[in-house]
This record gives structure tokens, sequence and C-alpha cells, in this order.
């Protein structure tokens, strides 16, 4: 993984293209999902959730929370946040 690289100002820790079950996560670190496209399953990252069950693209790991308040809520990537998540897999 490429050192220091950042979504909105939030340092990303991990990030791997399988879930992680909660077991396998550490604490103090803030795990999202990423979803690729609905409509194209070969363009990654698109939105970072809570949590995908369909369209599951990575797992990420966030030195900070990012302000999700329920589970529908999501973070739409701009280009340049789309080709950070594919530079740190």
């Amino acid at each position: 993984m490429n050192k220091n690289q950042f979504i909105r100002g939030n340092k990303i820790l991990f990030a791997s293209p399988h879930r992680l079950s909660k077991e396998e996560r550490q604490l103090n670190i803030y795990y999202y999902d990423v979803r690729h496209a609905d409509d194209d399953g070969f363009e990654p990252a698109t939105t970072i959730e809570g949590f995908v069950f369909i369209n599951f693209f990575a797992t990420i790991g966030m030195e900070e929370p990012f302000s999700l308040t329920d589970e529908n809520d999501i973070i739409v990537l701009n280009e340049k946040e789309k080709d950070i998540i594919l530079s740190v897999l």
C-alpha cells in the first residue's frame, strides 16, 4: 500500500479486496466497504459505505470515522478519490 494516502483528509490505514469479519478487524480502525458501479462491475470504487451487500469492491480502514449517520449514508467518490482507492489495493 502507498503510504500516507487520504480520502477527504482521513488517512487510509488498511485496504483489502476482501470482506473482513468483525473478528478480523482491529480496534481503533474505522472500517468501511467500497462499492463498485451498479451498471459496470469493472468500474471500481464508486462509493464508501458502512456496509455493501451487492457490488462489493473492497474494505478500507480509516484513521478517523466518516460522519455517516446511518447505514444508508454514503460517500460518493470523485475521480481522484477512486484513483487513491485503487492505488492502496
